[in-house]
């Protein structure tokens, strides 16, 4: 069944590869105006659940598999998913405030993972009633794994050529190719590579 797109706002724009959308299945909703979402050559979406709210993006370079992804994109929020990614199934990517999303080329995320640049309530110091929990981007390099039901929160940096164990928290920076695991996550052995393969 093909990807429906459902617009209730104005002003958005969609740019799918015509075989992308045809082979794929799930839904694009758009809830507010100015919102885009591009989605390159030779991806597979299925069953995927995307809503962009107003002033949001949601793109996606060539080759890759958003299996089930669900993307909650609520005001000026912005998803950028690098070359030859691929999410092997369920995977939330949520963004329910002005925030980023950034993915490399060439990543691969687990299932049952979640990815969120906000705490979704407000922490307020009773003194003064200021916010103190803002949102925070999220940035993966090329490369990265990011293993089964892993936790990747506001404000984190996981380096090119990494690896997340399985169940990890992530909440802050991890280096470049280092095997991360725990919650939180920290290093358990550097200098690693990982291939897809089993070799």
């Amino acid at each position: 069944m093909p990807i429906t797109i459902t617009d209730q706002g104005s002003d958005n724009t969609v740019d799918i590869d015509p075989a992308v959308a045809e082979g794929g299945s799930g839904s694009i909703v758009f809830l507010g105006r100015g919102g885009t979402v591009r989605i390159g050559s030779g991806c597979l979406l299925s069953r995927a659940n995307i809503t962009i709210g107003s002033d949001c993006s949601f793109e996606v370079d060539d080759g890759c598999r958003l299996a089930a992804i669900e993307v909650r994109a609520h005001m000026r929020a912005s998803v950028v998913v690098g070359a030859g990614t691929n999410f092997t199934w369920h995977t939330r990517l949520f963004l329910h405030e002005p925030s980023r999303i950034i993915i490399g080329r060439w990543c691969l995320i687990a299932s049952d993972t979640l990815f969120t640049t906000s705490d979704m309530h407000s922490i307020l110091n009773r003194a003064t009633g200021e916010r103190i929990n803002p949102a925070a981007d999220i940035v993966l390099g090329d490369h990265v794994w990011v293993a089964l039901q892993a936790t990747i929160l506001k404000g984190s940096i996981i380096d090119e050529g990494s690896i997340v164990g399985l169940g990890s928290v992530v909440s802050g920076r991890l280096p470049a190719n280092t095997l991360c695991a725990g919650r939180p996550a920290r290093p358990i052995r550097e200098n690693v590579s990982w291939d897809p393969a089993l070799l």
